[in-house]
């Protein structure tokens, strides 16, 4: 729900100067909305950093353990090139457990974000209902 910068600007305004008893109930689910909104912002971008700072890091490592690896074959004569290929595939079996102990992560990260997304489905319900509630007491039914 998008509201008026106008508006917004004016509630934080009598906000400031009244508190919140200063503020209707129109004005309450308005900036309700906000913090709303704003707060649900926060969460998908700290999940999306998360997650990307996550794949970056589990990719440098992998790079770096390849990079190693390859410098220690280079400087292994032929005859132990036999050695290099072990290590090489020890590496690729360590890199493989890294994805999969970082999966998990990723996966929880990902339920946060659908969580955090039923949460704010709720807080609109919420709003919603009391929106509603103002208009049945507005019409004279409540």
């Amino acid at each position: 729900m998008q509201f008026s910068k106008e508006l917004l600007a004016d509630i934080h305004i009598r906000l400031d100067k009244e508190g919140l008893r200063g503020l209707d109930d129109k004005e309450m689910i308005v900036l309700l909305s906000e913090q709303s909104e704003d707060s649900t912002q926060q969460i998908t971008d700290k999940i999306d950093n998360l997650s990307k700072k996550l794949d970056r890091s589990t990719e440098q490592i992998c790079v770096k353990i390849d990079q190693s690896t390859l410098q220690i074959c280079n400087r292994v004569d032929q005859s132990t090139e036999r050695i290099c290929g072990k290590i090489y595939e020890s590496t690729e079996q360590i890199c493989g457990k890294i994805d999969e102990a970082i999966l998990p992560i990723h996966k929880e990260l990902t339920r946060f974000h659908s969580w955090a997304r039923m949460l704010v489905a709720g807080v609109w319900a919420v709003a919603a209902s009391l929106i509603a509630s103002l208009i049945f007491k507005a019409c004279g039914a409540g």
